[in-house]
């Protein structure tokens, strides 16, 4: 479904929305240092974007190119995509 290029973070659930059709992927870092990466998708996307863990709060939406987004994580913080399928 996904890889991501930096080998601290984890790529830890992948889950449909409670309340839509969209995908969630949630990751996190895990060895308690600054994460830049890209994350690409091994399905057709049309728009990610970030949420909060209980999907209720949608955030900024991320630039998708290639298939893929770029990813900063801050030490130990866990993020959650939300990903509409093309």
């Amino acid at each position: 479904f996904a890889t991501c290029d930096v080998a601290n973070v984890t790529l830890e659930t992948v889950k449909k929305a409670e309340e839509s059709q969209a995908l969630i992927l949630r990751m996190f870092e895990h060895a308690n240092i600054r994460a830049e990466g890209r994350i690409v998708f091994g399905i057709p996307v049309k728009s990610v974007r970030m949420t909060n863990l209980m999907e209720e709060q949608e955030g900024r939406e991320l630039t998708l190119r290639d298939n893929g987004v770029d990813i900063a994580l801050r030490p130990f913080e866990i993020q959650t995509l939300k990903i509409e399928p093309a």
